[in-house]
């Protein structure tokens, strides 16, 4: 796990209410003063796309399976984030950076 992978409970106006999200952005953002992190919100509904990673509820604080949306990926500013719930694993966090750049990078 790394600190780039941790699931967090934050504000997402798109939604209209509070939604938990997936921090992917890494150190070299992180530790700047920017106000900034790259997540991906998460759902609690399976959809079936190939861009929604699944997440269990083992080490992520969510309380029901659920799944990053992948191709909502974006710039959050931290002051939306309220607080850390978990992390995801090493494996999800690969999943969900595969299909990151099978969205960026189509065949």
């Amino acid at each position: 796990m790394t600190s780039g992978s941790r699931t967090t409970a934050g504000r997402c106006r798109e939604q209209g209410r509070v939604r938990p999200c997936v921090v992917l952005s890494g150190a070299a953002l992180n530790d700047v003063p920017l106000g900034i992190v790259m997540a991906t919100p998460i759902t609690g509904t399976d959809r079936g796309r190939p861009s929604h990673i699944e997440i269990s509820t083992a080490a992520s604080g969510l309380r029901k399976l659920s799944w990053a949306m992948a191709e909502q990926f974006r710039a959050t500013s931290v002051r939306r984030l309220k607080q850390r719930l978990g992390y995801v694993d090493d494996d999800t966090l690969e999943r969900i950076q595969v299909a990151l750049l099978r969205l960026l990078h189509p065949r």
